[in-house]
């Protein structure tokens, strides 16, 4: 499978009666996680056995479920039974491999009504990939891929007796993935920056030919792979990298690839080899339908086809604690101009001035944070925590943050790394195609956001491609004049303020209305513009 890479494919699309991609937040606070079911519960099942387990439980534990597994629907439980999820959560997440033997019948539904019932035609024109890859093995006995964007041609090559790997369907991935990433605790951090906003998470499918052998690499994902028909030998081994940033696929044939990802690794594992030089003391698995694989992101895995043999993976990726403090810290250091200024040097000691340039601004850094100029606050406003993005809020239908105390003497500051900006009226339709999922081609602007001023609010945008960690579109009636010129005085304001500071400068006059300037605040420090100033 390809590695190294969260999805970005533009996924296909469905005729839907615009529906929305995000969440019109109009919620209490306390609902303000996605809609998503709570986790039934599997039993709890006794210590296994030394029959249900192989002796190194060190990398695998397995389990016996036969024909008491339930089927496999949305969610964690279903997965890990006969464990519950506490258990697994506790005891097997991102610490070793488990396998749960169980009736290949657990699976019919999730065949019939999400997998076509396996027909291959119809599993490669619904993929939500824009290529299939496809393997074929070479008179030598190695593999070599490629992709084809054409499912008809997959399909040709499919029936030449090449494997094929492709994405389930969208609609696949958005039942199943959402679910299981919020009960793993991944319902932070897990959609994908970008005006894309993937789901960093996908749904894998593999139609292999028997024969087919994928060699040792390790991913970056937490993965959970079921199989559904023929059989597969799996071979597992520790890496020593725990929660890896980048894989290692010492299969593929792009020797730089592998250098840098061994590079990398060796920052974690400084004797870090690639591919396992000794592999006799793996674990080894061969996995019939009905049984399900966790295989955790670092652990090296070598893949076997004893048949024909299709199987599905359901792969997570949440972004790390780096990226999303480095993105912070990055967008606070643009927002100085000495941080921004291109590196150049030509005193007659280059190294020496470089040196100290770096020293002063990290000096400078460590200081504005110990003064609390960014904060934990700023990087993490509660909007990140709601998973559905973007989000559309209607400023004076919205109730969060309802209980937040707002006054003319309250003060607030700006948070630094964050923007308001007012879209103007030739941006709005690019704006629709963000926040739904399909408009009809006779539709206008005014048919969704007629009589209506819009503004977008991000958050640390520090990548290197300018993406927001959050990016919520608030909506407010272009003739609520009051608002909007409140909205308009906070979009360019600087350092420190009162409420009734800011409307006297501005020269707004609230009268019998200051409800609607409490209530926007609120909505502003909610999404992560506005942070209340903490008196000492």
């Amino acid at each position: 499978m390809p590695v190294d890479a969260a999805p970005t494919d533009s996924k296909s699309k469905k005729k839907r009666n615009r529906k929305q991609k995000g969440n019109t937040s109009t919620t209490p606070e306390s609902n303000q996680q996605p809609q998503l079911k709570k986790p039934k519960l599997a039993p709890a099942s006794p210590t296994p056995s030394p029959k249900d387990q192989q002796s190194n439980t060190a990398i695998a534990v397995e389990h016996k479920a036969g024909k008491d597994a339930p089927s496999i629907t949305a969610g964690l439980a279903q997965l890990v039974h006969p464990l519950s999820p506490e258990e697994f959560l506790k005891d097997i997440w991102k610490k070793r491999a488990f396998v749960c033997r169980a009736d290949k019948k657990r699976t019919d539904e999730l065949v019939q009504q999400h997998l076509h019932n396996l027909n291959v035609t119809s599993l490669l024109a619904t993929s939500a990939s824009e290529s299939r890859h496809v393997w074929v093995m070479k008179k030598n006995g190695d593999m070599d891929s490629y992709e084809v964007a054409d499912p008809n041609v997959a399909q040709i090559c499919w029936d030449s007796g090449s494997s094929i790997y492709c994405r389930a369907s969208e609609d696949m991935e958005r039942e199943f993935i959402p679910q299981l990433a919020y009960d793993l605790g991944y319902n932070f951090g897990f959609i994908d920056v970008g005006s894309s906003h993937h789901f960093r998470g996908e749904i894998e499918t593999f139609h292999t030919r028997a024969g087919h052998v994928t060699e040792w690499h390790f991913d970056f994902m937490e993965n959970f792979t079921v199989q559904l028909q023929g059989s597969k030998k799996w071979s597992l081994l520790p890496s020593g990298v725990s929660s890896p940033f980048r894989s290692c696929a010492s299969h593929f044939n792009d020797h730089r690839a592998l250098h840098d990802q061994v590079k990398f690794h060796r920052l974690c594992k400084p004797d870090f080899q690639a591919p396992p030089p000794n592999t006799a003391d793996c674990y080894t698995v061969t996995l019939q339908p009905g049984d399900v694989l966790y295989h955790p992101a670092g652990i090296w895995h070598k893949v076997e086809c004893v048949e024909d043999s299709f199987s599905i993976n359901f792969s997570l990726m949440g972004s790390s604690w780096a990226e999303l403090i480095s993105d912070g810290l990055r967008s606070f250091l643009l927002t100085q101009p000495e941080p921004r200024q291109v590196v150049s040097i030509t005193s007659d000691d280059p190294i020496g001035e470089a040196r100290e340039t770096v020293a002063k601004m990290l000096q400078k850094l460590a200081a504005d944070i110990t003064a609390k100029k960014l904060t934990a606050i700023d990087i993490l406003p509660k909007s990140v925590f709601v998973p559905k993005s973007p989000r559309l809020v209607n400023i004076l239908e919205s109730d969060q943050n309802e209980g937040l105390p707002v006054t003319n003497e309250s003060e607030f500051r700006r948070n630094p790394i964050a923007s308001l900006t007012k879209m103007d009226k030739s941006r709005k339709f690019s704006l629709q195609k963000l926040l739904f999922e399909e408009i009809d081609e006779d539709e206008t602007e005014e048919d969704l956001f007629d009589g209506q001023d819009l503004y977008l609010v991000h958050v640390n945008f520090g990548n290197e491609a300018l993406q927001s960690h959050s990016e919520i579109c608030l909506t407010i009636s272009n003739d609520n004049k009051l608002v909007i010129s409140f909205l308009d005085a906070l979009s360019v304001q600087q350092g420190n303020f009162t409420v009734g500071g800011l409307m006297n400068s501005a020269k707004i006059a609230a009268k019998n209305k200051f409800a609607e300037l409490q209530t926007t605040i609120r909505v502003l420090v909610f999404n992560g513009f506005l942070q209340p100033v903490q008196k000492s």
